[in-house]
C-alpha cells in the first residue's frame, strides 16, 4: 500500500505535552519514535544527559529553527542512540520470540489507525518511523507499551516494569527529513554491529 506522509504544518495547531521529554503531535502527522527498556540506560549516565540537556534548553527556548533542532539532536540524540547501540541492560528483546510479541503488537491495525513505514526492533529499543492517521501518538504509544509489557513479561514469566517510562520522539518537517530517517532505521543493526541476529528490520 502507497501511503504519502503528512509532515509538520507550521499553520496548524501543535499540541504540546510531556514533561523532561516534551512531545509535539499534529493531526495526522508523521514521527520518528524512538523508545527502549528500562534498564538499557545507568542512571548515573541519564542524570548527567539531563542536567547538561536542561542548561541547553534553558539557552535554546522553542520554536527552533531546522539548524537549532539539528543541534540538539547531534548533542543529545546521538549520545542517547549511541549508549542504547552498546547494548546495555538484560536485553530481552534481543530474543526471537519477545521481538515477535513487539512487533505483531505494533503492526496491529497498521492501515488502519497508524502507517508503519519502517522500524527495527533493536536488543534493547526500538525505531518506529510512523503516521497517526486516527487519534493520538500519545495514546498510540501507551497502547503499544502497555500491551507488549504485559504479553512479553508472561512470555518470560516475570513481572514489574519493563519499558522505559517516556519516549523520544521527532515530528517529521519533509521528505529529506523523512528520508534521514528511514534510513537511520535501515542501518542501525549494522552500526551498532549486528549482522544477522538480534534484530527485527521491517518496512520498506
Amino acid at each position: 500500500m502507497k501511503f504519502i506522509p503528512k509532515f509538520l504544518n507550521p499553520d496548524e495547531e501543535i499540541i504540546r505535552s510531556g514533561g523532561s521529554l516534551p512531545h509535539w503531535e499534529q493531526q495526522g502527522a508523521c514521527y520518528f519514535i524512538t523508545f527502549r527498556l528500562a534498564d538499557s540506560l545507568p542512571s548515573e549516565l541519564l542524570e548527567k544527559w539531563k542536567g547538561d540537556r536542561a542548561v541547553w534548553m534553558n539557552e535554546n527556548p522553542q520554536p527552533w529553527s531546522e539548524e537549532t533542532e539539528n543541534e540538539y539532536h547531534r548533542i543529545f540524540s546521538l549520545k542517547i542512540e549511541t549508549w542504547l547501540d552498546q547494548g546495555r541492560g538484560e536485553c530481552v528483546i534481543k530474543d526471537d520470540a519477545v521481538r515477535d510479541i513487539v512487533l505483531s503488537k505494533i503492526l496491529e491495525k497498521h492501515s488502519e489507525t497508524h502507517f508503519i513505514h519502517k522500524l527495527v526492533i533493536m536488543p534493547n529499543h526500538l525505531h518506529v518511523l510512523v503516521s497517526v492517521m486516527g487519534g493520538k501518538l500519545s495514546d498510540l504509544m501507551h497502547q503499544w507499551k502497555g500491551s507488549t509489557a504485559y504479553l512479553i513479561n508472561k512470555h518470560l514469566s516475570r513481572s514489574g516494569t519493563l519499558w522505559q517510562r517516556d519516549y523520544f520522539d521527532r515530528m517529521i518537517r519533509d521528505a529529506r527529513h523523512f528520508e534521514r530517517c528511514r534510513r537511520y532505521i535501515a542501518n542501525n543493526p549494522e552500526k551498532a554491529g549486528l549482522r544477522n541476529a538480534g534484530f527485527t528490520l521491517w518496512g520498506e
